[in-house]
């Protein structure tokens, strides 16, 4: 039998004494205006919503939930399914709390945020490319070996945390990263991703980003599970790198088997870190000297130079419309071992219509990955396929606004505030990743900012949302 919805097409406001159970296998589908009052209790086999959902009720999910319009869920939600669920959408969702408890998997197919807690009881969570952005005083909890967060890609956010002089080490929302800037200078507000890759022996990249980046003494542990681990753990290396793509070289670090735990100590500078090996008895499987697109009349071509071989067995070849959330589109047989220069292409006879973004993901024999460096191919005059901002929405007190812009074109980014003000200009900015200070907004909670995107051959705008 087809489950009963319940659909709402008008405004209903649930008062705080108010439970509401949906039974005989129920799914809500709001349409219009959704108010659940303080300590009200729903629960729904499944939520889709095209309105707008607001209040402070607690709700379980026994299923999927979808947003294609404006959700912020500010009780304690909980999503159960006896299969996978879905947290997705068009638009990105805003839980106060949210807790996971599943016996499988709960997967993103959206970006949300976190303004309490993220607890998995149990189950896997699947960030599959999206984000979570954590508010300043967010928090993890639960991550297990069975239980915790993983994907090929995306990461989770938290920012604006402040150190000074702790002499001792501060566990960071729960993201199994701990710090301690011990020295005298202040970093200010700090920044912390935990990307997630396929790339290196651990499936996690770590970023570090203090306001007051220079003359630090700053003290790492960075934790892992041995679930993450590919290979043989006691080869695992820290490797640093100024931006994260390139430039990847070994540092000095703890590892300990016994705790999963690598740690650092008397870092003057924080950056990007992930868990790899250069063991000599396990050589890179290839040595690429290029890659690099062409945008021809009805197709992309695609060649890529390299140096040396050693047991690859296939390129797979990746595509995205935001540089975010990869697809295979092809497929190239390796040269399994050469000592000499090889040369491929692909050609990409069905492109996007706007940015292309593509990376290779090469196999060894053996099954294990490695990422190219990303390129972008405009292709057509769509600058929103190439645009995204984070995190969005935003906390006020949040200390940097991220835009990620095509890293091949110029561009002039104007934000305005809801009165028509321009509150800031930036022109000719050609950087494929601009951080903007918050403190140069002077956004208050629940303000609505409008940010333009201009280069020279498309427009993108979209809204900023402040809470």
């Amino acid at each position: 039998m087809e489950a009963i919805k319940l659909i709402i097409k008008t405004c209903i406001i649930l008062c705080s004494w108010f439970a509401f159970t949906a039974t005989h296998g129920q799914e809500m589908t709001n349409m219009g205006v959704f108010t659940a009052g303080e300590t009200s209790d729903i629960k729904v086999s499944g939520l889709s919503n095209e309105g707008t959902i607001t209040g402070e009720g607690d709700w379980t999910i026994e299923g999927s939930v979808t947003n294609e319009g404006s959700a912020d869920l500010d009780g304690n939600t909980v999503v159960y399914s006896p299969d996978l669920a879905i947290i997705g959408g068009s638009n990105s969702i805003t839980f106060s709390n949210l807790e996971i408890n599943v016996p499988d998997s709960v997967m993103l197919t959206t970006h949300i945020v976190v303004k309490d807690t993220l607890r998995l009881i149990n189950g896997m969570l699947n960030i599959n490319g999206y984000s979570i952005s954590l508010d300043s005083t967010g928090l993890l909890t639960g991550e297990a070996e069975t239980r915790r967060i993983y994907g090929d890609s995306g990461f989770i956010y938290l920012g604006n945390q402040h150190f000074v002089n702790e002499q001792s080490y501060i566990n960071v929302g729960g993201l199994g990263i701990d710090v301690n800037f011990k020295g005298q200078t202040n970093p200010g507000a700090v920044d912390f991703i935990r990307h997630y890759t396929t790339t290196g022996l651990a499936e996690r990249i770590v970023q570090i980003t203090p306001e007051v980046n220079s003359a630090l003494e700053a003290d790492v542990i960075l934790h892992y599970f041995d679930s993450e681990i590919e290979g043989d753990e006691n080869l695992l290396e820290l490797h640093e790198s100024t931006s994260g793509s390139t430039g990847w070289a070994k540092i000095p670090a703890t590892l300990n088997t016994s705790t999963n735990t690598m740690e650092f100590t008397d870092r003057t500078s924080l950056y990007y870190y992930g868990f790899t090996s250069t063991s000599a008895s396990a050589p890179l499987p290839v040595e690429l000297l290029s890659f690099s697109g062409e945008k021809l009349k009805q197709a992309v071509r695609l060649e890529w130079q390299t140096a040396s071989e050693h047991n690859n067995d296939h390129f797979i070849i990746q595509r995205s419309a935001d540089g975010v959330q990869f697809s295979e589109i092809g497929t190239m047989k390796g040269k399994g071992t050469a000592h000499h220069t090889s040369t491929y292409e692909y050609m990409d006879v069905s492109p996007l219509a706007g940015i292309n973004y593509y990376r290779l993901l090469q196999k060894d024999s053996s099954g294990h990955g490695t990422y190219s460096d990303i390129i972008s191919i405009h292709f057509g005059n769509d600058l929103s396929q190439a645009f995204s901002i984070y995190p969005n929405p935003i906390s006020h007190d949040a200390q940097r606004l991220y835009l990620q812009l095509p890293a091949e074109d110029a561009a002039v980014i104007t934000i305005f505030n809801s009165q028509g003000k321009v509150i800031l200009h930036e022109a000719s900015v050609a950087t494929a990743l601009v951080e903007i200070d918050m403190k140069r907004l002077n956004a208050a909670p629940g303000e609505l900012l409008f940010i333009n995107v201009t280069s020279s051959v498309s427009q993108f705008s979209c809204k900023l949302v402040v809470h």
